[in-house]
């Protein structure tokens, strides 16, 4: 399904892709309730994904037929990369991936190791609803990736588009962090009900927390696709800082959530600061740096 869902990327298909979701959704909730309801239990609603997969993986393949059927004789050749080339960027997409995996995750670990069960208990309700937020531009990122590398690959720039990729997040996110300052309480009834009063002071701050980690999440789709390796380490420098802030100061909840704050801003300027790549016009690659990354 990767292999699918990342080609339609590519092949910028995004209603094909956006239908793929959206049945594939549909068919993992319909699944479930209908082999529970056949007295399969919780082997029914495991296997619900499995059926749920094969299903989309034919819808998804439908559009794909046309390519999948070209004679080899059609097919490209002097694309120019070569399987170091793939497995280096693959390397810097998965450190990437996994420092804002670890940015965005292990303060609920830090916080269960530290804090007494009920306090982690109600931090953990306040980040499960703060991380809601960054769901909500997944859609954006995925139309952002494969366009930015287009031009990139044309040799064009394509700082606009990631500044309007930038401003839907901002606008998006920051709009859902002003709703969690204004009404936490209400949100935090209908999702866990009684018993988690106390999370509800963290809520506000921990949803502007996560919308700038969505901006965080936007700008390392956005430098992955124009080569701005520079990025990463900075990634790997944030994170590192962040775990070693969290272990030495963890006097509140609300601390842990500064911590996460001030991190997160801090790697949005700096990297900002570095790269360029939204603030001016991303630069174009030269013939040099051009070859063996993409065709012209």
């Amino acid at each position: 399904m990767l292999v699918l869902t990342g080609a339609l990327q590519g092949l910028q298909k995004f209603l094909a892709l956006g239908i793929n979701g959206i049945v594939g959704a549909i068919l993992r909730l319909a699944f479930a309730i209908g082999l529970v309801a056949l007295g399969l239990g919780a082997s029914g609603a495991l296997a619900a994904p499995i059926f749920a997969g094969l299903v989309t993986f034919a819808i998804a393949l439908v559009p794909l037929v046309p390519l999948l059927r070209r004679p080899p004789s059609t097919h490209r050749s002097d694309h120019g990369l070569t399987l170091k080339d793939v497995l280096a960027y693959a390397g810097l997409v998965l450190a990437g991936t996994t420092c804002f995996a670890a940015l965005t995750n292990m303060d609920v670990m830090i916080v269960k190791h530290y804090f007494a069960p009920a306090e982690a208990g109600q931090y953990a309700a306040a980040s499960v609803l703060a991380k809601i937020i960054l769901f909500f531009p997944g859609a954006i990122m995925a139309v952002l990736y494969p366009k930015a590398v287009e031009r990139y690959a044309r040799r064009q720039d394509s700082s606009g588009i990631a500044r309007q990729a930038a401003a839907a997040v901002a606008g998006l996110c920051g709009g859902l962090a002003v709703v969690y300052f204004l009404i936490p309480s209400l949100l935090i009834r209908l999702l866990f009900g009684q018993g988690y009063e106390t999370a509800i002071p963290l809520v506000g701050l921990f949803g502007a927390a996560m919308a700038l980690f969505a901006l965080v999440s936007l700008q390392l789709t956005y430098y992955l696709s124009i080569h701005k390796t520079r990025y990463i380490p900075l990634m790997v420098g944030s994170t590192l800082l962040q775990v070693t802030a969290l272990v030495l100061f963890h006097n509140s909840l609300l601390e842990v959530i500064i911590i996460l704050l001030v991190n997160a801003g801090t790697l949005l300027v700096v990297g900002e600061v570095i790269c360029q790549g939204l603030t001016g016009a991303a630069r174009r690659p030269s013939t040099t740096e051009y070859k063996g990354l993409f065709s012209p």
